[in-house]
């Protein structure tokens, strides 16, 4: 028969490899700032990028909710809230019972980003790079030169 303690001390040991392993995830991070980051947009970079790289490939299904817990090691709550914002952001659909699946990206909104707070710029522009690859110079013709959208500095 077990003791009474027995338990308690089995949530302790399996609290104690849930932080390790949150601490692992954070710890693996790329740039110093990402241990600072929410858990939960830490989970929704994790999943962007898989998509983005072809992971999860349009029309797939991501892993369940129970599994990205398991997974992230972090808890249900952390994973829907990551999960909305992905929805927020068109990248995934969900549907009761059906689980969550990935969507192809809207044609009309596929240069347009929505911002609603100095919070959602930060974490878009973390996630955007821009590159210069060549300048030069160009030489016109009058016709060019004309057109109203053609703005000479």
């Amino acid at each position: 028969m077990a003791s009474k303690t027995e338990p308690k001390a089995r949530k302790a040991v399996v609290r104690k490899r849930a932080k390790r392993a949150r601490d692992s995830v954070v710890n693996k991070s790329e740039e110093p700032n990402k241990s600072e980051e929410p858990l939960y947009l830490q989970v929704v970079r994790a999943l962007k990028d898989e998509i983005v790289k072809g992971v999860h490939p349009v029309g797939s299904q991501l892993p369940t909710e129970e599994e990205l817990c398991q997974r992230f090691s972090v808890s249900r709550y952390t994973v829907r809230e990551a999960l909305r914002l992905l929805r927020e952001d068109h990248l995934v659909s969900s549907r009761k019972g059906a689980g969550t699946t990935v969507v192809p990206p809207r044609a009309s909104d596929s240069y347009v980003h929505e911002v609603m707070s100095f919070n959602d710029l930060v974490t878009f522009a973390t996630g955007v790079r821009f590159r210069i690859d060549t300048t030069e110079m160009i030489v016109t013709d009058a016709k060019l030169a004309s057109h109203p959208d053609f703005v000479i500095r």
